[in-house]
This record gives C-alpha cells, structure tokens and sequence, in this order.
C-alpha cells in the first residue's frame, strides 16, 4: 500500500511540470530555502515581540508637550492649560531644546501597581512623576511617586536590573496620570508599554530567550571563526572572527544588555559604544573583504586602506573623549562606507574576481540594513520594528551570504591548488623515470663491457618497438578525441572525404547533420566542468550506440558540437535524430550527488555531390539549419 501511494504520487508529480520544476529546485538549491525559511521565521518572532512591547493596556489617549524654556518647574507643567497638550499618535520626537513631556492617563484596570517599559533601551535622561487625583479632594492632583532613569546615569540606579527600563509604578489610586519627561541631543523615542506583573514576566521571558539564541549564535561564530584561526593560520578568519565580535558588540550596546553587563558603571563609555562598536564592526568588515577578494589592483587595496583607518582614527578618538558629538561623525563614515563599498566590490569583479560578485550583495544587504536603522534613528522614516530587530535580521542574511561567499572561494581556491599539485606531481614522476633510467643505463653499461655491442643493439631494438609504439598511440591521439573517444575533426574529414567519393560514385546524396548541446555552459556554470565532461561521455556512448555501423561517420567537431554523416536517405536519417534526440532527452548523467538532464538541437542538410569540395557546403548549410532549430526554442531538428 505504501509503495502503491509513493508511486502515484511519483506519477502525479512528474505530470505536473510546475511542482517537479519546484521540487527540483529546492533539491538543488537547498541552501536557498534554508535562507529563506530562517529568515522568514525570525522575522515572525521579532514581529511577535514587537506587537507584545505595546503592552498589555492600552492607552486611552496620549498628548505631549514640547518644552520651549518657558516652563521650569513641574508645578507650571501641572498649571498648563488642555490647550498647550496637543494628541500625537507617534512617540517620536525632535524637541527645540532637546527635552520633551509626555503625559498618560493610566487605563483602569484591577492591579495595585502595574510595570512602565520602554521599547528604546538608549535615552539619556528620563523623569518619571505618577500623579494621583482621589475622589474626595475632587479635582486637586498630587505626586504619588517619581523614579529617575537613563543611560547618563549609572546602571545601578535602576529600580529593576534589567536592559530597558522598567519602572514598577503604585496605581492604587481609581484615578492616576502619568507624567513622563526625556531628554536627548538626538532624536528621542518614547515608545513604551504598561504591564502587569504577570503579562511582563511572560513576555520578558520570550524577549529573554530571543536574544539569547541571538547572542549565543553570534557568539558561537565568534569562537569557530577564532578556533578556524588558530588552527589553520588564515588571517580572514581573525578579520572575520572580529567582525562578528563587533557586531556582537553593537547589538549589545543598543540593546542595552552591555549596559547591564559589561560597563555598568561606564556612563560615558555607554555614550559613545554605538558608535565605536559600528564603526569597529565595519573597519574588520572591510578588512575581511580585502583579503578575501585579494585584489591586485594598488588603486582598490588604497580605497580600502583609507575606510579602514577611517575608522580606527574615529574609534579611538570616541575612546578617548567619551563624546557623544561623534555618534555623528560615526554616522558619516558608516554611510560613506556602505554606499562605497558596493561599488567598489563590483570594479574588482570586472577584472575577473567572481567571488567579489557575493561581496557585492552582502554589502547591498548592509546598506539597506544600516540605512533602515539610521534613517529611523533620525526620524526620517516610521519603523514598525524596534531597531534592533531590523539589524539582527540585516545580520542574519549577511551571515548566511559571506559563509556562501568563503565556500565558494575556497572551492576555487581548492580546485587550483589540487590542478598545481597533479602538475608537479606529473613532473616529478617524470624526472624520478629519467633518473631511473639513467642509473639503469649505467649499472648497465658497467656490468656488461664485454656484451657492449649485443646490448646496443637490444636497445636498439627496443627503442624502434617504443618508437612503433609511440607512432601508433600518436596515430590514435592524432585521430581521436581523448575525452569522449569520437572520432576528431582530422579523422572525419578523411571520412568525409571517402564518403563524398561514395556518393558522387553511387549517386546518392550526402546527408550532414550538426548537433549541438542546448545550454551546454549553464551545466558547466550549474555542476562544474568535470560534471560537463561526463555529460560529454554519456552523449558520446549513445551516440555511438544509436549511429553504430558503417552507414555513418561522426566525430566531435569541438566542444558540446558533434558531426554525423551519411548517405542514407534523408527521411530516415530524419527519423534516426527524432528517435536520437528523445534518447537524449531521457538521459541522465549522475555526478557528485546530482542527477544532470539535458537536451539537443540538430541541424541537417542533404545533397547530391558533384565534385568533392561541396561537402563544405553541406556542413555550412547544415550548421544554418542548427541556428534556426535553436531560434525556434532549441531541442528541434530542422532540416
């Protein structure tokens, strides 16, 4: 029964075209749909968590006021009339003088003290006042609490230990507003959510366990790269290894679990460690990039020397200073990097670099990436994601393409090392065969003077037999191809010759049929040139097979192209290459774990000979009839 359902299934699958091509793809380009499925299940968990940072209340109606030095203190916050608090739907602000308030009417709900998250990790300061109006005061308000967080103030302030803030806030009173200031030099995002105890403590755990299998995947990149370095001496992976620390680094930083762990007492390092962390991640990324695609050109490696102390100067300079007013600058040289780097990526590959064409879109995929991130952060465009969902996706692709990237390099580089090492292997057993020779000769020479003259005229004899030898392996490289065994261009066209003669004598036309390999290169590109020779020798044994006996001659004209010849009549011969070509068709070639099929065109002509020389026209005419078989979708005779 289960054989019987595999069968129809096998059946119903080969008959639709559409799910065996489908099929077929997958099979082959697995590594695709790998990529693909990843990627789309990440980006399902970030947009999971996303839509959860919002929040288990939702909020009734937010407003917020843009401080313009006319207000000082709280109280005149409280005094201002409903129509200074405008109604925003965006918590994105770039306030006059660096500072804004926000202020939120608590939803009701059933919890004595409810939990404050903001989605932004990165904000300078931020003052917290939670105002309380009980029924019977009527309408007078009064500070039931105030809290005091941000990056400029040390990590050990924060009420709860953890990467964003999180303020837990008494919501005992019926009726709470809440009164949220923040202050930045840049562009501040005041994106938040209210939760209950128990709804944070769930979510926590899913947003917990993301970017541990973030970081503990970065991580384990880090230390294989390492590992791969210090086994095997090769400086790209030390590049590539410190990359992946970088970003590492990165990501912590604006995730705010390097604040938490690394520099929780460094307020100004956690100032100025995005940009640091940025510009290190790119300086090792371009480095890697250098060496990977080992340019000749001074002009290229210049380029690439001048971004890479680009920023290393800017680095050490943030360092030093702890200023922010470098996160800018850092902006700056990320762009200049980003939109160069492409194009400098694709100059190398017109020189014949393939492996420069991955690093053309690995460095695509970063400019989009890095521009998404940056134009959000200066609020020139809306993201529904936080940022760090946006890079850790950009990161996950960039990944999967320069492993594609290394394997392919090392696969060219492998191959060119193993066609050196059968080279000088080859010269050597040939220098070992003429040593050998030489001391035979002269063990020889010495052991036997008095039978000087005999042995002289043995290897006399000998040398003629090898020389008969030689003439006929040379006779038999001189008329065959020595990769399919066909008859070769020489060889045929003294066949040609002998069966002009033929026809002109019998008076019979000349039959001349050009055959060639559809899309021969694409299997070359697709498996690889070994993969194409056994296409080449599977062609050839059913060529032989189909065009055996001596109606024919046939050689390998050159390359994927094949000659056939005849005397026989032209609707037969017609009917031999319709039978041929869906022989062909049916063919498949294993190879290296891949099951290759392809197809052929053929090209035929006939005609009654008047002298010799007409067999070229034949063939001209014939190869005619190739061009329009392959103009008209290839896979045809056309005669």
């Amino acid at each position: 029964m289960i054989a019987l359902n595999n069968t129809a299934i096998s059946i119903v699958i080969k008959r639709n075209p559409n799910i065996f091509a489908a099929l077929t793809f997958l099979w082959r380009y697995w590594i695709v749909a790998l990529i693909f499925g990843s990627v789309v299940l990440f980006m399902q968990a970030t947009l999971f968590l996303g839509n959860a940072a919002n929040g288990e209340y939702k909020l009734s109606n937010t407003v917020y006021f843009v401080d313009d030095g006319e207000t000082a203190n709280f109280n005149d916050i409280l005094s201002l009339s409903e129509e200074r608090w405008k109604v925003t739907q965006s918590l994105r602000f770039k306030p006059t003088n660096g500072k804004v308030w926000l202020r939120v009417d608590v939803p009701k709900h059933n919890e004595s003290s409810i939990l404050l998250r903001f989605k932004n990790p990165l904000l300078d300061i931020v003052d917290i006042k939670l105002v309380g109006q009980s029924e019977e005061s009527g309408k007078e308000q009064t500070i039931i609490a105030e809290y005091q967080a941000g990056d400029l103030r040390p990590f050990a302030d924060r009420q709860l230990a953890l990467p964003n803030l999180v303020i837990p806030l008494d919501v005992s009173q019926q009726n709470t507003t809440l009164y949220i200031s923040a202050s930045s030099k840049l562009s501040i995002e005041l994106g938040f959510g209210l939760w209950s105890k128990k709804g944070f403590l769930e979510f926590n755990d899913h947003l917990t366990i993301l970017f541990g299998i973030v970081f503990g995947y970065m991580l384990a990149l880090v230390c294989y790269s390492l590992m791969m370095y210090a086994t095997i001496q090769k400086t790209e992976y030390m590049w590539y290894g410190l990359y992946l620390g970088g970003f590492l680094l990165h990501a912590m930083s604006l995730s705010g679990f390097g604040f938490q762990y690394l520099w929780p007492q460094g307020v100004g390092l956690q100032a100025v460690m995005g940009g640091v962390s940025i510009s290190l991640t790119y300086l090792c990324l371009v480095k890697f990039t250098q060496m990977i695609i080992l340019s000749a050109s001074r002009v290229h490696n210049l380029t690439f020397n001048t971004f890479i102390y680009f920023h290393l100067v800017l680095s050490g300079l943030s360092l030093i200073s702890l200023n922010p007013v470098f996160l800018k600058f850092h902006m700056i040289a990320v762009i200049l990097t980003l939109f160069s780097m492409p194009i400098l990526c694709y100059a190398i590959s017109k020189t014949g670099s393939k492996v420069a064409r991955f690093f053309i879109f690995v460095w695509i995929v970063f400019l989009i990436t890095s521009l998404i991130v940056i134009l959000g952060r200066l609020d020139l465009i809306a993201l529904q994601l936080e940022h760090i969902y946006v890079l850790f996706i950009g990161f996950h692709l960039e990944t999967l393409m320069i492993g594609l990237a290394l394997i392919y390099g090392y696969r060219v580089r492998h191959l060119h090392t193993l066609e050196m090492k059968e080279l000088a292997l080859h010269e050597k057993e040939k220098s070992v065969q003429s040593k050998d020779q030489i001391l035979q000769l002269q063990q020889d020479a010495q052991s036997k003077l008095k039978g000087q003259v005999k042995a002289q005229t043995v290897q006399l004899e000998g040398a003629l037999d090898k020389l008969s030898l030689a003439s006929s392996e040379l006779e038999l490289i001189r008329n065959f191809d020595g990769l399919t065994g066909l008859p070769n261009r020489l060889a045929f066209e003294e066949s040609l010759k002998g069966l002009s003669k033929s026809s002109i004598n019998m008076g019979d036309a000349l039959c001349v049929v050009v055959i060639d390999i559809d899309h021969f290169k694409k299997v070359n590109d697709t498996f690889g040139h070994m993969a194409g020779d056994e296409c080449l020798r599977a062609f050839s044994a059913l060529l032989k097979e189909r065009f055996h006996g001596n109606d024919y001659t046939y050689c390998r004209f050159g390359g994927e192209e094949f000659i056939v010849a005849t005397i026989l009549p032209l609707q037969q011969v017609k009917e031999k290459l319709e039978e041929f070509r869906i022989a062909v068709q049916a063919l498949e070639v294993s190879y290296g774990g891949h099951t290759i099929s392809f197809t052929i065109s053929s090209g035929v002509f006939s005609k009654h000979l008047i002298n010799i020389a007409d067999s070229r026209e034949l063939l001209s005419k014939a190869d005619g009839n190739l061009y329009l078989a392959k103009q008209k979708g290839r896979n045809l005779v056309v005669a």
